[in-house]
């Protein structure tokens, strides 16, 4: 399934990150227009960077904008799907009509075939690629730390450790009790062990949307214990927090933080709920439910995860602002209880591709 991304707004334009306080004026990033009459060469620069990075890719003039499962969509590159079994496995093979125009922007493919398997279980994958069976596995995701530790000394020269430009972060509904109470928010960000996570994901502790590797980062964070010049997390400060949400009266009520996956941060963050005197639980909606359900009002959900890759390294990636003639839509989560970096790992190769859980190590804080 090609992954597209709309590019139909009258203008698309990117922001200086060091934006002022809502309420005053936006200054425009001098790389894109702000005027309408030249969103043309703003949306030509965007289009360019989102193909660079593969999140965007070119597809016939007025192909339909819906979900090529069964029927996919014409496309330019080396391979071709030749079976697909849903949820299972998707089978590609060498397309016999393409020819290598350019090596550097399209190259051949080293593979004859390639073979994504759905559905693994990470300790199982791992244990495929050790064993020469699979070469490759996507997870988004905690790597436990007793793989990591064995992929750092029993494959240290297979093994390489990366930052990514990315967050994780609980996104809090501001119009749903308790966290209508700015003091519950702000409470939880106090409460929020950031170091902890960050340890579980091989990651770095942080408390702005914007990663650590985006040019316009600066360090942040006013929800922690001691804060300091160097604007640095310290630690949690659960003295406050409960102070915060005595002071807001609503304590014992029941808050459900929903996710599309029992992972470690959503196991994390009902436990602390639960120390703060919440009755706290977890709910799973899979797949593309998930979407749907955080994004709908009447759902009245309080809190959920949620995670974010920059697509480019801009800050504007993280905290963009979609324009049009009518009207400015705002791209950032409403509230985030804080968020995280990531990192990567790589493991022995092989020959066939087990593409379902991930080596990616993410990272961590709320």
């Amino acid at each position: 399934m090609a992954r597209r991304r709309p590019l139909s707004n009258d203008c698309f334009a990117l922001f200086d990150p060091a934006l002022p306080r809502p309420g005053r004026p936006r200054i425009p990033h001098p790389a894109f227009n702000w005027s309408t009459e030249r969103c043309g060469e703003s949306i030509a620069k965007l289009a360019a960077l989102e193909l660079a990075q593969g999140y965007t890719f070119a597809v016939p003039a007025g192909s339909a904008p819906r979900e090529a499962i069964r029927r996919p969509l014409p496309a330019t590159g080396p391979y071709m799907i030749a079976g697909y079994r849903p949820g299972v496995e998707l089978r590609l093979v060498r397309n016999p009509h393409f020819r290598e125009w350019s090596p550097a922007a399209q190259p051949a493919g080293n593979p004859d075939v390639i073979v994504y398997r759905f559905g693994a279980v990470l300790d199982d994958a791992l244990t495929a690629i050790q064993r020469g069976s699979a070469d490759w596995v996507l997870n988004h995701g905690a790597v436990p730390a007793d793989r990591r530790r064995e992929l750092r000394t029993r494959y240290a020269s297979q093994t390489h450790t990366a930052l990514l430009p990315g967050i994780f972060y609980a996104s809090l509904n501001t119009r749903v009790p308790p966290f209508d109470d700015v003091r519950v928010r702000r409470a939880l960000n106090y409460a929020v062990d950031r170091g902890l996570l960050a340890r579980t994901f091989d990651a770095l502790p942080t408390c702005q949307v914007i990663p650590p590797q985006l040019p316009g980062y600066s360090p942040y964070c006013p929800y922690t214990r001691g804060p300091t010049r160097s604007g640095a997390w310290i630690g949690p400060d659960l003295a406050k927090a409960r102070r915060l949400i005595a002071a807001s009266g609503t304590a014992g009520m029941k808050v459900t933080f929903v996710s599309d996956a029992a992972t470690p941060e959503g196991a994390y963050v009902v436990a602390l709920l639960r120390r703060l005197g919440y009755r706290a639980s977890a709910r799973t909606v899979p797949g593309r439910r998930y979407g749907q359900t955080i994004s709908d009002s009447r759902n009245r959900v309080q809190i959920s995860g949620g995670g974010w890759d920059a697509e480019y390294p801009a800050a504007s990636s993280s905290s963009g602002v979609s324009c049009s003639r009518r009207r400015l839509d705002t791209t950032a989560s409403t509230s985030c209880s804080a968020s995280r970096t990531s990192s990567a790992s790589s493991a022995p190769a092989s020959r066939t591709m087990a593409g379902s859980s991930i080596m990616e190590a993410r990272a961590a804080a709320l």
